[in-house]
């Protein structure tokens, strides 16, 4: 079984489910890669205008952005390994966050935010059918996620022919962060079902009033999450002890469905409802927005955008567009 991708919403939590607790890989759909392929191709007609200057690719990198790159030493630029980032140790992320650390990088690609061509993102998109590189958890500290990022990415690096931009593509942003939130979710979920059946035998051991765990009580507080708990709760006791303690339980058993609900249980519940969020994480830098008013192509960074028309000199734009 395969997960298809098309755009940024079928980046799902059950998508992430799929994909890095099951192993399932995924399809990138035709239309998917059709909009890669056009949005490199008008990234590819931006950087041949005249003059114009785009953070690490027709320039270098930090202090050494100052240089501009003539056509053939902006593509040696872009096949430098980044092996010099790589300086992490200790024990690995497990198998299941590195997948979706994989599925979420995928997410600048599909609606051609990346401006990579189609090849490297069946590539990436590849990784996901076979073993998962080891990458580090603990180590040196670095901007952004570009360390660990380079030990996701040093297969490709090293066997892909990068050309301009790519490697950016591949080590910006923070598909690392994406990932481990959306693990967290799925994992809460799961023991939360649980902490929810291990405090509700708890609660029967010391035959706690019915009243601490009803429904009725519980939708007074108008957090749908707090009844849903209740609901559960009361679930698991219904049938027990038919002689409970005529007085109030400890304050511990009688805030269960208010604390499960509110600290535990709802941000799993809406992060559901929303999409996960490894849809949100369109993070790299520069950043190429496909568009229809512009003749070219708007490449973006978190300083602005950028943009050049034919016959018009380029300008940066004053609010950054949202990452």
């Amino acid at each position: 079984m395969t997960v298809r991708l098309d755009t940024r919403k079928d980046l799902s939590i059950e998508a992430a489910v799929r994909v890095g607790w099951q192993g399932e890989g995924v399809n990138l759909a035709p239309e998917a890669l059709d909009r890669i392929a056009r949005a490199r191709a008008g990234f590819e007609r931006l950087i041949e205008e005249p003059g114009i200057v785009i953070y690490g690719v027709t320039s270098g990198y930090g202090q050494h952005a100052y240089q501009r790159f003539t056509p053939e030493e902006r593509k040696r630029h872009a096949r430098r390994p980044s092996w010099p980032a790589q300086a992490h140790f200790g024990r690995p992320y497990p198998e299941r966050a590195v997948r979706l650390m994989v599925l979420a990088r995928l997410s600048n690609f599909l609606e051609g935010h990346a401006a990579v061509r189609p090849e490297l993102a069946l590539e990436v998109a590849g990784m996901l059918e076979g073993p998962m590189p080891e990458v580090p958890m603990d180590g040196a500290m670095g901007a952004g996620e570009i360390l660990p990022l380079s030990y996701l990415f040093d297969g490709i690096s090293s066997r892909f022919p990068l050309a301009e931009k790519e490697s950016l593509a591949l080590i910006n942003g923070s598909p690392v962060a994406a990932a481990l939130v959306t693990d967290a979710v799925i994992a809460a979920e799961r023991r939360m079902a649980i902490a929810e059946a291990i405090l509700a035998l708890a609660g029967e051991a010391y035959k706690v009033p019915l009243g601490h765990f009803s429904p009725e009580t519980s939708a007074l507080s108008g957090d749908p999450d707090e009844l849903v708990t209740a609901k559960i709760l009361a679930g698991y006791i219904a049938g027990g002890a038919s002689e409970r303690r005529p007085y109030q339980a400890p304050v511990s058993f009688r805030i269960l469905p208010k604390m499960l609900g509110g600290c535990a249980v709802r941000p799993g519940r809406r992060a559901r409802r929303r999409r996960s969020r490894l849809d949100k994480s369109r993070t790299i830098r520069p950043i190429s927005r496909p568009t229809t008013t512009i003749p070219m192509a708007a490449s973006c960074r978190p300083g602005g955008i950028t943009t050049r028309s034919p016959g018009r000199p380029s300008m940066r734009c004053r609010r950054p567009m949202p990452i």
